[in-house]
């Protein structure tokens, strides 16, 4: 059986916990998105996610595109021997990850909040847009018996709020839903910060 497409994912949509900290040390240059060396890193961390077994069974594989979480930058360090190492930097516990598969871990630690937080903003909407057509129903209803105490031939067929079947009503009759897709991707542009208490941000 074929795989499924692996996920394309801007890492920095996520809602993050990187602390936007760098090095001052001068043998130490920041690598920007431009750079090759950055593209190079995406796709390491692309093929390292992927080959975490754990990762690809909890979040499915995935293809990282475009910019790191906010607050985590790739350095390059010049170090003694005129070798030049890739680092990232921006771990909440201080420190860098000297390679794409010390990352991926807290990427996992990332996933898993956003998840979690998405996971409550669609029950809000859910809840909300359940509530918002009932009210419409009510409203619907409302409107159907002033017609009739105005002309009062046919005795209007009034929808109970809370029978199950009260959303696809209020559709039928007009009611447009919130989008709950747009309510996730506006409460983490809104809310870009995300806080892991139990954060292992495995440096190895």
């Amino acid at each position: 059986m074929a795989q499924p497409a692996p996920i394309r994912l801007d890492l920095s949509t996520l809602r993050s916990n990187g602390t936007g900290q760098g090095s001052s040390d001068a043998n130490y240059t920041q690598i920007q998105q431009q750079d090759a060396r950055y593209a190079r890193y995406l796709v390491f961390l692309t093929k390292a996610f992927n080959e975490n077994n754990q990762l690809v069974n909890a979040y499915g594989r995935h293809e990282f595109v475009g910019t790191l979480p906010s607050g985590f930058a790739l350095w390059e360090h010049t170090t003694g021997k005129q070798k030049n190492v890739v680092e990232l930097y921006g771990n909440p516990k201080g420190g860098k990850y000297r390679s794409a598969v010390e990352f991926t871990v807290h990427i996992g630690e990332l996933l898993a909040a956003n998840n979690a937080r998405d996971a409550q903003i669609r029950a809000q909407v859910a809840a909300q847009t359940l509530a918002d057509a009932r009210d419409a129903i009510i409203e619907h209803n409302r409107v159907k018996m002033d017609e009739w105490l105005t002309n009062p031939i046919i005795f209007p067929p009034c929808k109970n709020p809370n029978d199950p079947d009260a959303l696809e009503y209020a559709r039928n009759i007009g009611f447009v839903p919130r989008d709950v897709d747009a309510a996730v991707l506006a409460d983490r542009r809104n809310n870009p910060a995300v806080r892991i208490p139990n954060c292992t941000c495995t440096l190895r």
